[in-house]
């Protein structure tokens, strides 16, 4: 009995070593937005499945949620300690799951690894604590899509799109169609068309909407001459008639560009792939279109993105740590992320391939264009008092829009509440000792100096 036992154990060890060497001994939890019936699970399905094929030794359990459930779901697990070993998560609050301890450092395992490959604004936003706690998995990008024939049309060079926000309005005032004085056929340009908001009028003429230090400053000059050319924007038109035109126009959840029902739209770079596919189907026929940077002034050049990481659980350890760290390099390296369009109709967050699809002849002259943006790529501030403190402000601007209020009374009204946000937050997470001790001497040698000064000076006098 006694040597049957031991050879069982003998033979188990035995076993438990070839599988090492043989690499199969990590099976990984990984959550996406991907669930069944998705367009996008079959090109995540084929991604997973490379990747076990060349790493036999790593199994891959894939769970896909909704969009709408996904994130809340995710949320409770890492809350109870029970998330996958891998997620997929927004890219702009990765601070704030790194600071609660629920993902974990990729530091230590980025030693060698090509960084210039991601772009810069990205690592900053994963950056926590001088540590970097996510990979990108995907990016998106706000850009200006143009109608070149109905440029030609209204007399405009298509080759020549506004550089500047007059220019914006003065072209959009030459684009618009009307059936009689009351009736918009098609829209120049309008804010809430596509997919903009207020961020670039402020960054693209150099606004910023915090201090260095972290201080709300929305009543500085150059946020409120912003978001006054934003408001501007919006109403250039009745309200009546836009509404109008509105509702007829995406009462089928169409895109108005796409359609051509308007002439120029921001929206992100997803919809160059929409508008592809559109055109593949024979949906939209003749479509002559571009893109531009939005526009901006003396090299303030942004533009608006976000999109989603993907991150490693505080709980994934040993083994599986290595095996989810080889998976995340995977999603992001050159060979994966060439396909990226063709696989997800999203934007390559690998730069190195970027850049190679530019200098690409056979690339579409405004996909290149397209590419060539997202090194401007800029996601929105960190406000850790109120993460969605941008909600705050668009309360406010809806207020100056509707001509409640000036574009200087909101924002001073939001200015406030941001301020009585950062007082709220303060108090609730004071200064630890260090960050107390540090000022209180430093103060107390800059009073001992100044004694002994006046010490000197009255015993010279003496």
């Amino acid at each position: 009995m006694a040597l049957a036992l031991c050879l069982a154990v003998v033979l188990c060890a035995a076993t438990t070593v070839t599988a090492r060497k043989a690499g199969t001994s990590a099976a990984l939890t990984f959550w996406s937005i991907f669930p069944q019936g998705d367009p996008k699970l079959a090109a995540m399905e084929q991604v997973i499945a490379e990747f076990e094929d060349r790493n036999p030794g790593i199994k891959i359990d894939h769970l896909g949620t909704n969009f709408w459930d996904y994130f809340g779901k995710l949320s409770t697990a890492q809350a109870a300690g029970e998330d996958p070993d891998v997620a997929f998560n927004n890219l702009n609050d990765v601070y704030l799951r790194a600071k609660s301890g629920v993902v974990q450092s990729l530091t230590p395992r980025l030693q060698g690894m090509d960084l210039t490959q991601f772009n810069q604004n990205d690592l900053d936003f994963f950056t926590y604590d001088e540590e970097i706690y996510a990979l990108p998995f995907s990016s998106d990008y706000r850009l200006l899509y143009y109608n070149k024939d109905h440029f030609a049309a209204a007399g405009l060079d298509p080759e020549k799109p506004p550089a500047t926000v007059e220019e914006l309005i003065e072209y959009a005032a030459a684009l618009d169609v009307w059936q009689g004085n009351a009736t918009l056929q098609r829209v120049g340009f309008h804010p809430k068309l596509g997919n903009h908001d207020f961020w670039a009028d402020v960054w693209n003429i150099g606004g910023e909407f915090f201090t260095e230090d972290g201080t709300p400053d929305l009543e500085n000059e150059k946020v409120i001459a912003g978001l006054r050319r934003y408001v501007e924007l919006c109403n250039r038109y009745p309200t009546r008639a836009f509404n109008s035109f509105y509702t007829r126009t995406l009462a089928g959840e169409v895109d108005s560009f796409t359609y051509q029902h308007a002439s120029m739209e921001v929206c992100g770079d997803w919809l160059a792939w929409e508008i592809r596919e559109s055109v593949r189907k024979g949906e939209t026929e003749g479509f002559n279109w571009d893109v531009a940077p939005y526009p901006y002034e003396d090299g303030n050049r942004a533009a608006y993105g976000v999109g989603f990481s993907v991150e490693m659980s505080s709980h994934t350890e040993g083994e599986k740590a290595d095996a989810a760290f080889k998976f995340m390099q995977y999603l992001t390296s050159y060979e994966v992320q060439a396909r990226w369009v063709e696989l997800f109709k999203f934007t390559p967050v690998n730069m190195h391939v970027l850049q190679d699809m530019i200098n690409d002849p056979d690339t579409p002259q405004n996909v290149r264009n397209i590419f060539a943006e997202a090194p401007y790529k800029r996601p929105p501030d960190i406000f850790e008092a109120r993460p969605q403190w941008y909600d705050t402000v668009k309360s406010e601007l809806a207020n100056a829009l509707s001509g409640d209020k000036t574009v200087e009374q909101a924002m001073a009204s939001a200015n406030l509440a941001l301020k009585d946000a950062l007082a709220v937050f303060k108090e609730e997470n004071p200064a630890s000792p260090v960050d107390v001790f540090i000022p209180i001497v430093f103060g107390a040698l800059v009073l001992a100096v100044i004694a002994l000064y006046v010490f000197v000076r009255k015993k010279g006098a003496g």
